[in-house]
């Protein structure tokens, strides 16, 4: 199907690969993962995104029942509103004061495919709930960057800060006599989509408060060391976002955005809080990394008694400890991978035919299995990377 497509091998390993940084970058910033379900009322969306935003306009797609009927619900296109939905009809915020959560799922927009776009895609996102700031900003955007640098990219960043609604709907006035758009046209839409901006469009005029804090956050970027530029243009497209927003680019691609949304809570029927939060396009990231898969499995070369090689084969998947007296053992790659190994058997084949085919599949290590192992209760461990061997036993 056009903007879909099936991730298989090599791509699923660096799907994996991201996943795992995700995660652990997640954990080490105190996040809570969440898994929100696939379908979403549709209202959710045109009460958060704004019915003008191309989410609500065009990129929906509508759940039909049986018999065709159509309910109002949609596949979910974006992951903030979702999150902040659950959380709110769990009354989570009425036990804590604050909140930082962290999902990785895949969302869907019916969009003009493209090169690091289709109609299904991953989105890794945070949402920190309950504390505004400065402070609070900077560790979001330090954290999306500290993900990204954690999978060997070089990236840019851009932050800007659209202040109040107050000043966006001044801003958007004064737009739309300069842009002279149809009735009904969100220039901030047009502005956020602009390839390039003309001298002529002034940048946006924000309250006292929100330029001080956005000052704060600049300091507050620098001491951390990231490196930033200021956008005044950087908007962003979906109208639950006021003051900070920000993306982080590769190459002039957006891989990762967000930015502040303290009114989508009460938006959905709520208490308002304040909130940010970020998520970043997994594809993109992938189309950006060399990664290169290493199988840190356990191919079982069966040559001996089936009831043997299971024995075998169940020892190591139990992470049963390994002896050898060869010194080096202890310190190869093998003993600080075996917690992570899993063990294919290769039934069936020669030892010759089954060490071709582990090394064509990319297997690092090889275990045999034969008469010689199960008499003497000891057994051969290759390195196939290495090119060495180890007697072990158990």
């Amino acid at each position: 199907m056009r903007g879909f497509k099936d991730n298989i091998p090599p791509v699923s390993y660096a799907i994996e690969h991201v996943r795992s940084v995700f995660e652990k970058i997640s954990k080490l910033y105190g996040c809570d993962f969440i898994d929100m379900p696939l379908v979403e009322q549709a209202q959710l969306y045109f009460r958060t995104s704004g019915e003008s935003s191309d989410v609500c306009n065009k990129e929906l797609f509508e759940v039909r029942k049986y018999k065709g009927e159509f309910e109002d619900w949609v596949l979910r296109p974006e992951g903030t509103a979702s999150c902040m939905r659950a959380i709110k009809e769990a009354s989570f915020m009425q036990k804590q004061r604050f909140g930082r959560f962290a999902y990785f799922a895949p969302m869907f927009r019916y969009n003009r495919p493209q090169k690091g776009r289709y109609r299904q895609f991953l989105h890794a996102g945070w949402e920190l709930i309950g504390i505004s700031g400065a402070q609070i900003d900077c560790e979001m955007i330090v954290g999306a960057c500290e993900f990204l640098s954690a999978c060997n990219l070089d990236y840019i960043v851009e932050v800007n800060s659209i202040g109040s609604a107050k000043d966006r709907c001044e801003y958007r006035k004064l737009l739309a006599k300069m842009m002279q758009l149809e009735e009904g046209t969100d220039p901030l839409k047009v502005l956020d989509k602009a390839e390039t901006i003309g001298e002529d469009i002034p940048q946006m005029s924000i309250n006292l408060e929100d330029a001080r804090e956005f000052e704060k956050l600049c300091a507050m970027l620098s001491a951390n060391n990231i490196k930033f530029t200021h956008n005044p243009y950087l908007v962003r497209g979906l109208d639950y976002y006021n003051s900070t927003v920000f993306e982080i680019k590769i190459n002039g691609t957006t891989v990762a955005g967000g930015g502040r949304y303290d009114g989508l809570m009460e938006q959905i029927g709520g208490a308002h809080l304040p909130a940010i939060g970020f998520a970043a396009g997994i594809e993109r990231i992938i189309e950006n990394i060399a990664y290169e898969h290493k199988n840190k499995n356990i191919a079982i070369v069966s040559v001996a008694e089936d009831e043997y090689v299971m024995h075998l084969t169940s020892r190591l998947r139990a992470r049963a400890s390994l002896q050898c007296e060869d010194k080096e053992f202890a310190s190869s790659s093998f003993s600080s991978n075996y917690q992570e190994s899993g063990c294919v058997i290769f039934w069936g084949m020669s030892l010759k035919k089954a060490l071709q085919e582990a090394d064509k599949q990319g297997y690092r290590y090889v275990v045999i299995a034969g008469e010689f192992e199960r008499s003497t209760q000891q057994f051969i461990l290759k390195d196939l990377v290495e090119r060495k061997e180890y007697l072990c036993r158990f």
